[in-house]
């Protein structure tokens, strides 16, 4: 299995090591790549990280290679995040698991930071679901929304679904 940590800063994954690649921008977080997620997914220095015995077939150009990703408060800290999730949906197999986490607004907690240059309601990623057809975007799964903190932030569980294929993966 392959799985991603985008933007762990100091909250690397550590557990199933094997598993998990952890990203960052920041060297100072000690990521397994660094990288500027505003450039999409490094799938080039993820395929390079991955070149170890394997006990699965790895793909030539990365497509379908990821089983699930975890993004705790990234998607806010960029100017363009439509562009992160079409790549999530590209790298991602039919089915992975995508766990979000992002300030909700119109708290002070997604107003207050002025990195933030994003904001996201309960609405927000029906436009990769039920609405996707507005804009073309690929299509996730809402599999939860749910506010966390008193209200301050979002906990998103979204699916990877290929257009090819049917999204009725069985959950654990």
């Amino acid at each position: 299995m392959v799985k991603l940590h985008l933007g762990c800063a100091g909250k690397r994954i550590m557990e199933n090591k094997d598993e998990w690649i952890n990203i960052d921008i920041n060297p100072v977080w000690q990521p397994d790549i660094c990288w500027d997620l505003e450039k999409g997914i490094p799938t080039h220095d993820i395929l390079n990280l991955l070149k170890k015995p394997l006990p699965w077939h790895m793909p030539e150009d990365g497509d379908n290679l990821v089983d699930e990703i975890v993004v705790f408060h990234t998607l806010e800290h960029l100017r363009n995040w439509v562009y992160l999730m079409k790549d999530i949906h590209e790298v991602c197999k039919n089915g992975a698991l995508i766990h979000v986490k992002v300030p909700r607004a119109p708290t002070k907690f997604a107003f207050q930071d002025p990195t933030h240059f994003s904001f996201f309601t309960e609405d927000t990623f029906k436009y990769f679901d039920e609405w996707k057809y507005l804009y073309q975007f690929p299509y996730f799964k809402v599999l939860k929304v749910e506010d966390t903190k008193n209200g301050e932030e979002m906990n998103v569980e979204l699916q990877v679904c290929k257009e090819d294929k049917k999204c009725e993966i069985e959950l654990v």
